[in-house]
Order: C-alpha cells, then structure tokens, then sequence
C-alpha cells in the first residue's frame, strides 16, 4: 500500500507539469488509464473479488480528472452558463438506473458491496456528465484525445512486449524498483493456449477491453481525409492495440473487435480505401504470429481442450444465473441487488456448483446485469441506450457532412458491437477501468457529434492538424 501511494504521488507530481494548458491535461488523463495505480480501504472488503470493485477505490485516475478540473479553472473554462449534449429523457433513465441501484440497499444481502458500486457508478456519472458540459472543449481539442489513446497505447504495448520477451510480470512498481512478481507467465493462470499471455499494466481481461475499444476508435480516424497528423498516429494507434489485444488472447474480445472492424470497414470505407485497409491490417496477425508461431504449433490441441473446458464453465454459469434470475419473483424484478451476484450465489444458490466455480461470475453481462438489477435496471439501461441510438440515427443527415461527426459516428456503433458481441461471452467490461473507459469515450463521441459547429466550418477545419 505504501509503495503503491508513493508511486502515485511521484506521477501525479510529474502529470502536474501539464495542469496549466488544459489541452494536455485532457490527453494526461486519457494516458492516466494505463496507469491501474489504487489506493482504497482494503480491510472494509476484504479480499472480495466482485463486479467492479473490492473496496472503495481511489484510483489514480479519480485524482488526474480532478487535476483536469483544476486546470479549467485556471484557464477559465468554467462550466457556469453551459448546458450538456445530452438530452433529457437520457439524463433521467441515466439518473433513474443511479436511484435504482442506491435502493438495492434495501434487499441486497450485502449492503456494503453495494455502496461499493454505487461509489463507482458515482465516479463514472461525474467524468460523463464533465466532459457532456464540456462537448466545445472536446470537439476543439479531438487531436489531444487522440494524443492520450496513443500514450495509453504505447505504454501497454511496450509493457507486454517486455512480458513477452522476459518471461517476468513488468509492471510500474518493477520499473521504479521495488519487489515484483518474479515468475514465468507461462506459469500459474497466466499460461494459455502455450503463448505467452501479456497483461500490459493490467489485468488481461481489462485490457483486452481497453485495447479492443481503442482499435475501434483508431480504424474509425482511418477514414478522414486532409487529417494527414490524425490518420498517421491512428494507423499506429490501430497497429500497436490489434497487437496487444491479441497477446491478451481473450477469445471473445478479439472475435467482438474483428466483427465491429468488419462492421466499419463495410458501411464506411469506400473503393480503394477498403483495399489499403485489407493490405494494413495483414501485418497485425502477422506480428502476433512471428512472436508466437512455434508455440500456437506445438500447443494447438491444447487450444482445442481449453477452449471446450471455457465453454462448459460458461455454461454451467449461465445455468445458474438464470436459476438465480428465476426462482423467486423479486428477483427477476428488481435483482439481488448491485454487486451482491457472487455473494448470492455462493450463499443462496450455485451449491451445485463446484467450490472453484463458486468464485466466478457468470460471464455474461446481460445475465449479470438481470441478475443484479432486475427488470427494472434492465429497463433503464436499456433505455438509456436506445435512446442515444436513435438520436444518432435520427440526425444522420448533418453528421455525414462532417468528416469528424462522421468518424465518430461509425466508432459509436462499432464500440456498441463490441461491447454487445463480447459481453455475451465475458464480464470484464464491468471492471472499474474499462467501464469508466468507455463511458469517457462515449462521452467524447456524444459531445463531437452534438456539439454545433461554427457556420464557417472550413476555416475550422483547416487548422486541425
């Protein structure tokens, strides 16, 4: 813990440099999300490995949006006398799903695990609505987004690479000196499929999320043109996250990321850009195989048996979770209440299951969503949801004349066919990071989309590199 705070303080100091041009700010606390350092009261939860959080967590991304504030204030960019991109009826089932999770206090069998998430809900509705009220800063500014997403990328990709090749979990506390795991990751839960499993600075699972919504992000910026500065640091950012992302090895965020690419390249490139495309993304796979051919050889009826061993949890997992979900009304209505899935199912239900298969969630986040929340959550996520796409839908006559709008538009329908694919077969989207992550990069794409652009768009748009 001591180590872990002072780690924090030295990079907070460093990121300090930035706090009095805000443009970098913004893309400090982008690159901030590479950065999984934590400081929380580990002994109100005790070793408990759920939903979001274990404990109370103070991340060292809460303090960098803080400096982002403080950076505002000092440049003047106050938020008094704005009003957020976001519409009304979004606001409330947004503000309603909140209320309805606070409530579960009331029948949740473990009501501090719910205040737990509702102190994380609680982070990620203040960065959303910030950056919503902020939607001129952010359409101004996109080039400094864009500059954090590489930061995040390089240092997660020089940080598996390193893995890769040593042998060792390197991770930040490694780099500054102090005791770090020491062992093989071809050892132990970090052996799969005979490759080398690369966890970046961060778990695998929540990387594979981060990388996945990241490629996304740099294969939509492919698509502007006279952006010469943009699409050069995209076409790095699209390579050096496609990579990572298949280190991770995480079947059903690669699958999920390669559907939402499809997806973009087929309604969005035209002609000859989807031929240079085809011939740029050969080198992503390619990379991964040179760093990992003679494994994937030797270990590929390993693969084959691993695999149909993930299937059979997941099965069994979802079995259970619609048993949860059914055997007592209460629940399918309102859920057994935020974050309590695993202490229901370990206490109440899943005695079937076995003592290890009791530690899991159901890797499915709709089922644990439902399972949580009831009807009535589900309601209003999706709800929420629905509603941003058919105010996007609806207003996508204007957003096609801009080449910007237009790019973020096929990136907010591909992050939602990632995140719908994957999160059939997987819960890590509901890690702290890669939730906040893309609630951040939602809330970037809503306020480039619906911000109104001066009349004179061209003089605007030729001073972006």
């Amino acid at each position: 813990m001591s180590q872990q705070l002072l780690i924090s303080v030295v990079m907070l100091a460093f990121f300090a440099c930035f706090i009095k041009s805000r443009r970098w700010m913004l893309a400090m606390y982008i690159l901030s999300f590479s950065i999984p350092l934590d400081w929380g009261f580990y002994t109100f939860f005790e070793g408990y490995q759920g939903k979001s959080t274990a404990d109370l967590r103070l991340a060292f991304i809460d303090f960098t949006f803080i400096m982002l504030v403080i950076s505002g204030i000092i440049t003047r960019g106050s938020l008094v006398g704005r009003s957020s991109v976001l519409r009304t009826n979004e606001f409330l089932f947004l503000i309603g799903y909140f209320l309805f999770s606070l409530l579960s206090l009331f029948w949740a069998g473990n009501s501090r695990l719910v205040i737990a998430e509702i102190f994380t809900l609680l982070k990620i509705l203040i960065v959303f609505f910030y950056f919503l009220r902020n939607s001129r800063f952010v359409y101004n500014n996109i080039n400094y987004v864009i500059y954090g997403v590489l930061g995040i990328v390089v240092i997660q990709f020089v940080f598996s690479i390193l893995q890769v090749t040593t042998g060792q979990l390197i991770n930040f506390d490694y780099i500054l000196g102090y005791d770090t795991v020491d062992y093989s990751l071809l050892s132990g839960s970090f052996y799969r499929f005979g490759a080398y499993r690369a966890l970046g600075s961060m778990g695998p699972g929540r990387l594979a999320v981060m990388m996945g919504t990241i490629s996304i992000l740099g294969f939509s910026l492919l698509t502007l043109p006279r952006f010469y500065k943009i699409r050069r640091i995209a076409f790095i950012v699209i390579v050096l996250s496609a990579t990572t992302l298949l280190l991770t090895q995480s079947r059903a965020f690669i699958g999920s990321a390669s559907i939402s690419l499809l997806f973009i390249w087929l309604f969005i490139y035209k002609g000859r850009q989807k031929i240079k495309i085809i011939a740029i993304l050969i080198v992503i796979p390619l990379i991964f195989l040179a760093c990992n051919y003679e494994r994937l050889l030797i270990f590929k009826q390993d693969f084959i048996l691993k695999t149909s061993a993930a299937h059979t949890l997941r099965n069994e997992l979802n079995k259970n979770a619609i048993n949860i979900i059914r055997e007592d009304p209460a629940n399918t209505l309102v859920g057994v209440g935020q974050n309590n899935y695993l202490e229901y199912q370990n206490n109440k239900s899943g005695l079937y299951l076995t003592e290890r298969m009791r530690g899991f969630p159901v890797h499915n986040v709709f089922l644990l969503e439902f399972s949580e929340s009831g009807l009535i959550g589900v309601f209003f996520v999706v709800s929420f949801f629905l509603l941003i796409i058919y105010h996007c839908y609806k207003s996508r006559r204007a957003i096609n004349g801009n080449p910007i709008k237009r790019s973020f538009m096929a990136f907010l329908f591909g992050l939602g066919i990632f995140i719908i694919v994957a999160g059939y077969f997987s819960w890590g989207i509901f890690r702290y990071y890669p939730r906040a992550f893309c609630f951040l990069m939602l809330a970037i794409s809503l306020s480039v989309l619906r911000y109104h652009e001066p009349k004179k768009f061209d003089q605007y748009y030729n001073r972006l590199p």
